[in-house]
């Protein structure tokens, strides 16, 4: 697990600790402040299976007045997520040299939060294992007449397969929560051309080539699914 040196402090710490500034979520601030600290980029990490975009843990203390800088005794409220490294990069740290030092990865016995420790290690038992997991739906496009273009991957276990399951759901990043669920008809199932399709949304929306999870011998199948029927959680 990735721990900064806080320069202010001398402590150790998990990436983040800053402010949601024009971010729409929580998880949207977390990520901004970790790639600002670190220098990593928002498409080197992903959310972990187990906890998608809910937080591992929330923490609560409090923070002396500071006098020199007018700030009265107030509160602090820590969210903390958790994200896994892609698996087919390893990018260089580049710190935010004016307020982290230095960087360590710890193993997550040695975290120094009690409580933070106890959940990653429950965490763990539950089979956080720092290895992403595909889902089924990865890419998606809209091409403005009420079709929905989906990649989906096959010839892995665990995957389903479009029969298994008539529902799709579609997500913002920055608000998951706000999903749009499509019940429709397959109208079109290719393997031409899918691979480098997706490679050109990749190269466009994450500015890097799309992980090939379990080897380049698997198969990128392109789904075009006629909506039937459209709702969402707010109607």
């Amino acid at each position: 697990m990735l721990h900064i040196v806080h320069k202010a402090s001398g402590k150790l710490l998990t990436p983040g600790g800053g402010y949601v500034e024009n971010d729409r979520t929580l998880l949207a601030a977390a990520l901004r402040e970790v790639c600002e600290e670190t220098g990593l980029r928002p498409d080197d990490l992903c959310l972990t299976p187990q906890l998608l975009g809910k937080a591992l843990d929330i923490d609560v203390h409090d923070i002396d007045a500071n006098p020199a800088k007018g700030e009265p005794a107030h509160q602090h409220y820590d969210f903390r997520y958790v994200f896994y490294l892609m698996p087919d990069r390893a990018p260089v740290l580049e710190l935010q040299d004016e307020e982290v030092p230095g960087a360590r990865w710890l193993g997550f016995s040695d975290v120094r939060w009690p409580t933070l420790r106890a959940k990653l290690l429950a965490a763990k038992a539950q089979g956080l294992d720092g290895q992403p997991q595909p889902v089924n739906a990865s890419a998606l496009i809209h091409d403005g007449q009420g079709r929905y273009l989906l990649h989906l991957r096959d010839q892995r276990e665990g995957i389903g397969l479009p029969g298994c399951s008539p529902c799709w759901a579609v997500a913002p990043a920055a608000q998951p929560a706000s999903y749009v669920r499509i019940r429709g008809r397959v109208v079109r199932v290719t393997t031409e051309g899918a691979a480098e399709h997706i490679e050109a949304l990749a190269q466009k929306y994450l500015g890097g080539s799309y992980p090939w999870f379990g080897g380049r011998d698997q198969v990128r199948v392109l789904y075009v699914i006629q909506p039937e029927r459209i709702s969402s959680p707010r109607g």
